[in-house]
């Protein structure tokens, strides 16, 4: 027998050995996890720290090769691209994306005004020529099987084959699946997802020497409101794992956030957070290690133990190493002074925030909305709130919701839960919920009571 049994966030895989006893406890034990069972030893997967990738070979890239990138013209799609261009002379790059660059002939043009969007990436593209590569932007969808067939069969017209590809396209997710509409929720699942499959069906027959899928820490490590981007990624993650061997290497690498360029840039969550954030050399040095490397998946990031939301890790259903536990645990220890300090601060700070609330006919406002108001003044920089007014509208999102949290969590002597930002998204709903849910001096015992009361709803 051999499968995937699921409960409590339990996955095994089994083998024919194992006793059919050994098996029904497993499946109905609750701790989270991955397991492998084989006859009546059990294995656990675990996240831990590695100094290094061993390299198993020299080299990945061939001179005067031809390579995809999707997604080529975003900013660590072009700086792969600028990677590859530096080591393999001569090498043929087809970069990828939705948006078409302009005609060449207004390229001059273009690159002279740094307030026109394709600027960067037409300046970008000359560097990489300029680097001795044969640059090709080509607008296409990835997830599109006949635009995606005919980009294949152009580079293999020229070039003979795909000597390797890098799936970099992708965008991110932005709220709980309650909150989604099914058109949100496949235009994050679509090119990464979707594009993944079709990279590899369509190389089925001609497989390149590597296809490398970027990937992200939220395969292993979500944030609130990324359910469709981590299943878009943990399905990359799959892919490698199933798919690579030493002759056709799938790699996936999960990511956390670059400092320099990239998403995280855009969204403005590129600061060291559970996990530091990466240089742009090290990123590059990291797909180095992968494809020289022998593993099919790698995360590549380092534990912030600076930072108090290395808490956070424990709570996730990963089993962490001995090590990360014990290294937690000794910073957290560290940390708990000076969190106290830092509460301190926060709450100093949030409360000589200076911000104007409107929104109410009588121009009056409780107390707890205008603390609720300077700690979102305080974390986007607004002089002036609508109590009524979506905090996305306002430039919050899942991640700036953690420092929100925090800095209410302060003013209030309690822990706010960050997850409540994510459904009551104003100045009055979150006040209102402080006052019944977090106000007194209760420890939180009725914070159920929801959950008694459907239990006692007639039907099923």
């Amino acid at each position: 027998m051999r499968g995937d049994d699921v409960t409590f966030g339990r996955a095994h895989d089994a083998d024919d050995a194992v006793p059919a006893e050994l098996l029904r406890e497993e499946i109905l034990a609750r701790q989270a996890g991955v397991y492998a069972l084989r006859g009546t030893d059990k294995y656990r997967e675990s996240f831990a720290e590695l100094p290094g990738v061993e390299a198993v070979r020299d080299t990945y890239l061939r001179p005067g090769g031809a390579y995809l990138i999707t997604g080529g013209l975003g900013a660590i799609g072009l700086e792969t691209a600028r990677h590859f261009a530096a080591g393999a002379p001569g090498a043929h790059l087809y970069l990828l994306g939705r948006t078409a660059l302009p005609p060449e002939t207004e390229w001059d043009a273009v690159a002279a005004d740094p307030q026109r969007p394709a600027a960067a990436r037409v300046t970008a593209v000359r560097e990489i020529t300029a680097l001795g590569a044969t640059v090709h932007p080509v607008a296409a969808d990835v997830a599109d099987e006949m635009a995606l067939a005919a980009v294949l069969d152009t580079v293999r017209a020229a070039h003979g084959r795909v000597d390797g590809i890098v799936h970099a396209a992708g965008v991110p997710g932005d709220s709980l699946i309650a909150y989604r509409e099914a058109a949100g929720f496949t235009a994050v699942l679509r090119p990464k997802l979707r594009g993944a499959f079709l990279l590899h069906h369509l190389t089925r027959d001609d497989r390149p020497d590597f296809i490398l899928h970027m990937s992200s820490v939220a395969a292993v490590f979500p944030a609130l409101g990324q359910a469709d981007y981590a299943a878009a990624n943990y399905y990359l993650d799959h892919l490698a794992r199933s798919l690579d061997t030493p002759e056709h290497r799938v790699v996936g690498v999960e990511w956390v956030a670059w400092r320099e360029v990239g998403m995280a840039v855009a969204a403005g969550v590129n600061e060291d957070l559970a996990f530091r954030s990466l240089r742009t050399r090290d990123g590059l040095g990291l797909i180095d290690a992968a494809l020289r490397g022998g593993r099919p998946v790698l995360f590549a990031g380092e534990i912030n133990y600076d930072s108090d939301l290395m808490s956070v890790l424990p709570t996730y259903d990963v089993a962490l190493s001995a090590d990360i536990e014990d290294k937690i645990a000794t910073g957290l220890a560290a940390l708990a002074e000076r969190t106290e300090q830092n509460l301190a601060r926060v709450r100093e700070a949030v409360e000589s925030t200076e911000v104007r609330l409107t929104g109410q006919p009588d121009g009056e406002y409780t107390d707890t909305e205008r603390m609720v108001g300077r700690c979102l003044a305080h974390a986007l920089g607004h002089p002036e709130i609508d109590v009524h007014a979506d905090f996305r509208d306002l430039g919050a999102d899942s991640i700036m919701a953690l420092t929100i949290g925090n800095s209410i969590s302060s003013c209030v002597g309690r822990q706010f839960d960050a997850v409540d930002l994510m459904s009551e998204r104003t100045v009055v709903a979150v006040a209102r919920l402080i006052e019944t849910k977090y106000d007194g001096d209760d420890d939180g015992g009725d914070d159920d009571a929801w959950l008694d009361e459907l239990l006692t709803m007639p039907g099923e």
